[in-house]
């Protein structure tokens, strides 16, 4: 929520926030395909029901991979230079 990332950056200079966007049945699957996971895939809605969207973040289909996710956050900050 905008409270919390307001204090994260409190006395810095830059941050840079970056929102890892994905749709809940996508974030759902990934979590029932977990082993030993302590989340439970069910409770999934609550938090997107809960959830404020950044509007002042970068914004990275979580839906990639973790390398396309890494290199598309870097050419993010590259560019916002």
């Amino acid at each position: 929520k905008r409270p919390s990332r307001a204090r994260l950056r409190e006395g810095l200079a830059r941050v840079e926030l970056v929102y890892l966007k994905a749709d809940c049945a996508s974030i759902e699957s990934r979590l029932r395909e977990r082993a030993d996971h302590f989340f439970d895939p069910r409770l999934a809605s609550s938090q997107f029901d809960a959830i404020e969207e950044p509007y002042d973040a970068i914004v990275i289909d979580a839906t990639m991979r973790p390398e396309k996710i890494v290199a598309a956050i870097l050419k993010e900050m590259a560019d916002d230079r």
